[in-house]
């Protein structure tokens, strides 16, 4: 504390008080806010006065003698509301244990409902996955053979297989494959027609 917190309290603390002209003098400052000076020096005010003008109030600063926290304490402990709800409540077992039971049904709930949400998904991708993988297979001369945890692509006419699994992790890779290889074959069918028909003009 600096020697004007000092004067300043003193000041608040005389019983005929100090208004803020006299505060303002004794401190030489050119403004003064005393109830903001007193809260900083941890001060109570009341106003005991005004001045001989009317314009100002006269006030007198005291020490608190309880802290605003140990007094609100005090009132709930001995405040009769605050011993009524103080005493033992016989339900609250049996509210906390429904109350635990309620939030273990919510979260099952929740979960068994993301389970079947994704289930559904995986089930839906699946779905779509062996259709889209049909309708290649049928545009490029292969057979879908379903096995017990994948598929395979087989072409019809070499018997040639591509295995597909499930939730379509290598899709890409079997549909490039299987527009690739019957490529292949398309090219070597022209190549045959192509010598035919060279044999026949030769041949005529």
């Amino acid at each position: 504390m600096t020697t004007k917190d000092e004067l300043l309290t003193a000041l608040l603390l005389r019983p005929e008080g100090v208004t803020a002209e006299e505060a303002r003098t004794a401190l030489r400052w050119s403004a003064i806010s005393i109830p903001l000076n007193a809260k900083r020096l941890g001060l109570r005010l009341e106003v005991i006065g005004q001045t001989l003008s009317g314009r100002g109030k006269r006030y007198r600063g005291f020490r608190p003698t309880i802290t605003i926290r140990e007094r609100a304490r005090h009132e709930i402990v001995t405040s009769p509301s605050a011993q009524q709800v103080s005493e033992p409540n016989l339900f609250s077992p049996y509210q906390d244990r429904f109350a635990t039971t309620c939030r273990k049904h919510v979260v099952e709930a929740i979960v068994e409902a993301r389970n079947k949400r994704r289930t559904a998904q995986s089930e839906h991708g699946a779905t779509a996955t062996r259709m889209s993988i049909e309708a290649i297979c049928k545009a490029n001369d292969f057979k879908l053979n379903s096995e017990r945890d994948h598929c395979i692509a087989r072409c019809t006419q070499c018997w040639i297989g591509y295995r597909v699994l499930r939730g379509r992790r290598n899709i890409e890779a079997v549909v490039h494959g299987i527009k690739r290889h019957a490529l292949k074959h398309r090219r070597q069918a022209e190549r045959v027609s192509r010598a035919l028909e060279l044999e026949q003009r030769s041949a005529a």
